[in-house]
């Protein structure tokens, strides 16, 4: 057999073919659907997070002369996830002459993907509340 026969027949060989296409869109897909479940868990986090605030924010609304401690223990409560990671920063603000509360929540959100478990980012939510 000549060396441009084998070629010949090499190209042609269609053996394995459908493995190495789905390799390739497998991965594909693959990594796709695990950035999908990243993504949704990184929301849930930030509407937790949003939810804790907004639980903080009334109970400003309901006491306007609420104790700093007060302010982060209800947003600890509230929050569903390890609330030793939650960053409550409550800090007191004028705004057009109207004295208001600034509470700001942070949480770090670790990804899950392998490729990435060394990246973080933070799920930051603040709400101005008026005292009134």
């Amino acid at each position: 057999m000549t060396t441009g026969r084998i070629l010949r027949r090499f190209y042609r060989d269609q053996d394995g073919a459908s493995g190495v296409e789905f390799a390739i869109c497998g991965s594909i897909l693959i990594f796709l659907s695990l950035g999908v479940i990243e993504f949704g868990r990184a929301f849930m986090i930030r509407n937790e997070v949003a939810y804790a605030a907004d639980k903080a924010t009334r109970t400003v609304l309901m006491n306007p002369s609420a104790s700093t401690s007060a302010i982060t223990q209800s947003a600890r409560d509230a929050f569903q996830e390890n609330d030793s990671l939650l960053t409550v920063s409550v800090a007191n603000e004028t705004v057009d002459g109207l004295s208001s509360r600034v509470i700001t929540l942070s949480y770090p959100v670790q990804l899950l993907i392998p490729a990435f478990s060394s990246n973080s980012f933070a799920v930051t939510v603040r709400r101005r509340v008026t005292r009134g």
